[in-house]
C-alpha cells in the first residue's frame, strides 16, 4: 500500500488562491484610484470650464457697463478693461481673457472673446462671439431723419429798393416758423431728407404759392423750386452719422410676452383693441397684437393723477415711476389736451411696428387749437417707422425716440390762424440729459433688447 502526503499540495492551492485574490484587490484597488483621477479630473475640468464661462460673463458685464457709462466706446477701451486676469468664486479659480477680435464692434456691435478657466493645473477656454445692441442713449437714432414744416415768406428790406424808373424791387427769402432743438443727446442717423420732388411734404402741403398772391407788387421768389429742408427746421447740438439703426423685432415682441405670462404680478396681458389706461393696475403691459393691427392710445390732461390711482402700491413717486408698454401692433399715441405734463414719470414705448405720436389741443367743437404745450418724458423704440405730428405751439420731450427706419417730425399747420401767421411759430425741444437714467430704469434692457447676446457659442480644449 503506498501512502501519499498531499500537505504541500494544499499549501500550493492555498498561495494560489492568496495570489489570486491579490491579484483582484490590487486591480480593484487600481481601477478605483483611476476612476477617482478620472473624477477628479473630470471634476478639475468642470470647474475649469465654468471658471472660463464665468469669465466670459465677467467680461460681458463689463462691455454692458461701459456701454451704459459712455455714449462712445471704441477698441481700446474695451481691450484695456477686458484683458487680465480675474478671480472665480474662491482663490484657486481664476479666468483670463483676451480679447480676440473687435474689428466689427464699432458697426455692428460683435467682439469675439477668448476665456481660459484654471482650477489647479486644469485649463479649459472657451472662444465666444457677442453681439452688443446697446440700447441707443441719443435723443433721436434712426436710419433716415425727416423734419417737416411750413415756410413763411419774408421781405428782405436790405434787398428791397426801388429802380431806375421808380419801380419798387421787393427781395423775400423763406424762413421756417417752426424749430425743433436738441439738447443733451446727440442726433443720430444715417441719412436727412434734403429735398422732395413734390409739394406735398409728408402731412403738410407746401404749395409752389406765387409771391405775387403774398405781395402784390412782388416778383417771384429768388430761391430753389423745392425749399423742404430738414436742417432748416432742426438745431442740434451734435450729430452722429453712419450708425447702426436700433432693433426691435417680433421676436423680442414674443420674449416679453413669455415674460409677462411668467410674471402675473406686475404684468398684465391686454388682448387686442382692449386696452384701457384707465384700467391699467400695473406697470408693465403687454398688448396682443399682430402687424396689421393699430392700437390706440389716448392721453388726455388728468393722464398722470389718475395713473397714480390706478397703479396703486406700484406708483412710486420720482424717478422709478414708470409704465412700460409692448406690443407687435402699431401704437398710435394721441396726446390731447391744453397743457399736459407727463414728466415725472416715464412713459416706455416698444412696438416692432410703427409708433405714431398726435400732440394736439381739440376744442370742443373739435376745432384744433394750437396754444397749448405738452411735456413727455419717454423712451418710444419702434422696429419700423416713429412719427410726431406736432399741432400744438410748444413741444417738450425729455428722452429717446428710436426708429429702425424712418423718424418723422411733422410740424404740421392744422389750426393755424392765417391772419396770424407771420407771427406763427412752433417749439419743439428734445432733451437727452437724462437719457441714460430712462435706460437704467429699464428693468430688461439686457436680457430682451439684444444687449451681450451671445450670437456664437464655441468650446475649445486647449489641454
Amino acid at each position: 500500500m503506498i501512502i501519499r502526503n498531499e500537505k504541500g499540495n494544499l499549501m500550493l492551492m492555498a498561495l494560489m488562491i492568496f495570489l489570486i485574490i491579490s491579484i483582484m484587490g490590487t486591480s480593484l484597488l487600481a481601477v478605483a484610484e483611476m476612476e477617482n483621477k478620472i473624477s477628479f479630473n473630470d471634476r478639475n475640468a468642470k470647474k475649469a470650464l465654468l471658471a472660463a464661462d464665468s469669465g466670459l460673463e465677467i467680461a460681458r458685464n463689463i462691455i454692458i457697463k461701459k456701454l451704459i457709462d459712455e455714449n462712445e466706446l471704441s477698441f481700446a477701451d474695451i481691450k484695456s478693461a477686458l484683458e487680465g486676469t480675474f478671480t472665480i468664486e474662491e482663490p484657486n479659480l481664476k479666468a483670463s481673457i483676451k480679447v480676440k477680435d473687435s474689428t466689427d464692434f464699432n458697426t455692428t456691435g460683435e467682439i469675439e472673446l477668448s476665456s481660459t478657466g484654471k482650477y489647479g493645473r486644469t485649463e479649459k477656454t472657451i472662444v465666444a462671439t457677442f453681439k452688443f445692441n446697446n440700447m441707443p442713449s441719443e435723443a433721436i437714432r434712426t436710419d433716415k431723419l425727416k423734419v417737416a414744416g411750413r415756410y413763411n415768406e419774408k421781405i428782405d428790406e436790405g434787398l428791397t429798393f426801388k429802380d431806375e424808373d421808380g419801380a419798387w424791387i421787393i427781395k423775400t427769402y423763406h424762413k421756417p416758423w417752426g424749430q425743433v432743438e436738441i439738447t443733451g443727446a446727440p442726433v443720430a442717423y444715417n441719412t436727412i431728407v434734403t429735398n422732395e420732388n413734390n409739394s406735398d411734404y409728408f402731412n403738410t402741403s407746401l404749395a409752389d404759392i406765387e409771391i405775387d398772391e403774398m405781395l402784390p407788387h412782388a416778383l417771384p421768389p429768388d430761391r430753389p423750386p423745392h425749399i423742404l429742408n430738414s436742417n432748416d427746421f432742426l438745431n442740434a447740438s451734435s450729430v452722429n452719422t453712419n450708425i447702426s439703426t436700433p432693433n426691435f423685432t417680433t421676436k423680442d415682441v414674443g420674449h416679453f410676452y413669455k415674460l409677462a405670462e411668467a410674471d402675473p404680478k406686475y404684468w398684465s396681458i391686454w388682448d387686442e383693441n382692449t386696452f384701457d389706461f384707465s384700467q391699467v393696475d400695473k406697470p408693465f403691459n403687454f398688448i396682443k397684437g399682430n402687424s396689421t393691427d393699430k392700437l390706440k392710445l389716448k392721453i388726455h390732461n388728468n393722464f398722470w393723477a389718475n395713473m397714480k390711482k390706478w397703479l396703486g402700491p406700484y406708483w412710486q413717486e420720482g424717478s422709478d415711476s414708470k409704465i412700460v408698454i409692448v406690443s407687435e401692433a402699431e401704437l398710435n399715441v394721441e396726446l390731447n389736451g391744453e397743457g399736459i405734463d407727463l414728466s415725472d414719470g416715464y412713459l416706455y414705448l416698444l412696438s416692432s411696428n410703427n409708433i405714431n405720436f398726435d400732440f394736439m389741443y381739440e376744442l370742443q367743437n373739435g376745432e384744433i387749437e394750437r396754444n397749448a404745450q405738452h411735456k413727455l418724458k419717454t423712451y418710444a423704440l419702434s422696429g419700423a417707422n416713429l412719427n410726431l405730428n406736432i399741432f400744438i405751439d410748444h413741444l417738450y420731450i425729455d428722452g429717446s425716440l428710436l426708429a429702425s427706419k424712418d423718424l418723422t417730425i411733422d410740424i404740421s399747420d392744422l389750426g393755424i390762424d392765417w391772419g396770424k401767421i407771420n407771427d406763427a411759430y412752433t417749439s419743439v425741444y428734445i432733451n437727452g440729459e437724462d437719457n441714460k437714467s430712462l435706460i437704467e430704469n429699464f428693468p430688461f434692457r439686457w436680457s430682451f433688447l439684444g444687449v451681450g447676446k451671445t450670437v456664437e457659442y464655441e468650446q475649445k480644449q486647449v489641454k
